[in-house]
């Protein structure tokens, strides 16, 4: 809110060094802070400015496109081209930040006051879903695209928080985190939250415990057991495909470990439906005193990266 503040008088105060000591900032400095500012007040004009859904890596829009028609959306992307359309105004093809093979076509009645967009630039779009063009010999760079007709489209500003659940980076214990869907996931969105960890002796009793056939670890090995809780936030259809498979357990030196599947456990990964949830248990056998990561779709594009060795989040 005080960054918004400072924004809005850089646009109506003088220039001066008294007005965000600007002195000391160049003219390219300025102009990005203007525009910075013009576009956070144009996106607390729109009505609903957060009933927007991120379209993600684009490709539920693609493949489904009958599903989605008239959806308030939301898109990040560069700008790769700009037409003038029949009606006066602009085409922009934009190639999506999280999937840049994924293009979509924006129709936008800009303001004459406002910023004009260059290709290369990197725009987000808010507007209502429209559908796939219409395929076309003649206009080939605009026909089969997922389209948009853009209530706004605003240069976009830059994220300043830190991005959480990365490898360099991964998500504390009991601190819930967001999984947004990807063809990974079947496009389901999820909460996860690691509630509690055991090992050692400890989680080798309550192995036992589910069933005396449980493995016994080697004297080099230790039980790593891990409660994660799960809620299925949105999903096609209403179902939430997940399994043990979708989970890898990562020592502190860069190994996967082999996957290793309980007997009779309390409770295990398993298809969701929408709005519900459930803890599962999930463990691994691993050299004694490593320290491993839990990482979920190792294999995507953006895997979801766990350390169930730290303390809690704030």
């Amino acid at each position: 809110m005080k960054r918004f503040l400072a924004l809005c008088l850089l646009m109506t105060l003088p220039f001066s060094a008294c007005a965000l000591d600007m002195s000391k900032m160049s003219l390219d400095e300025l102009e990005a802070l203007r525009l910075e500012a013009d576009a956070e007040i144009r996106i607390r004009q729109l009505p609903d400015a957060q009933g927007y859904l991120d379209v993600l890596d684009g490709e539920g829009y693609y493949r489904f496109p009958d599903d989605k028609m008239e959806d308030k959306v939301r898109l990040t992307g560069d700008i790769l081209s700009i037409q003038l359309s029949d009606n006066q105004t602009f085409y922009y093809l934009i190639s999506l930040k999280n999937n840049p093979g994924m293009i979509f076509l924006a129709d936008y009645d800009q303001p004459r006051d406002q910023h004009r967009f260059l290709p290369g630039e990197t725009v987000t779009v808010y507007g209502a879903f429209m559908g796939i063009t219409a395929y076309s010999a003649e206009e080939p760079l605009i026909s089969g695209k997922p389209s948009v007709r853009a209530d706004l489209v605003v240069l976009c500003q830059e994220e300043e928080k830190q991005v959480v659940g990365t490898r360099e980076n991964p998500v504390k214990n009991n601190t819930p985190v967001l999984y947004e869907g990807t063809v990974w996931s079947d496009y389901a969105d999820f909460e996860f939250e690691i509630t509690s960890v055991k090992r050692g002796y400890e989680a080798q009793k309550l192995v036992k415990d589910m069933s005396k056939y449980n493995i016994t670890p080697l004297k080099t090995q230790e039980y790593f057991v891990i409660w994660l809780r799960v809620k299925a936030l949105a999903a096609p259809n209403g179902r939430a495909p997940l399994s043990q498979e979708d989970f890898r357990f990562v020592s502190a030196d860069g190994r996967e470990y082999r996957q290793h599947f309980l007997i009779n456990p309390t409770s295990y990964l398993q298809t969701i439906y929408e709005g519900t949830e459930y803890v599962a248990v999930l463990s691994s056998i691993i050299d004694k005193g490593d320290r491993p990561l839990l990482v979920y779709q190792p294999q995507s594009a953006r895997p979801l990266w766990f350390d169930p060795n730290s303390e809690a989040g704030p």
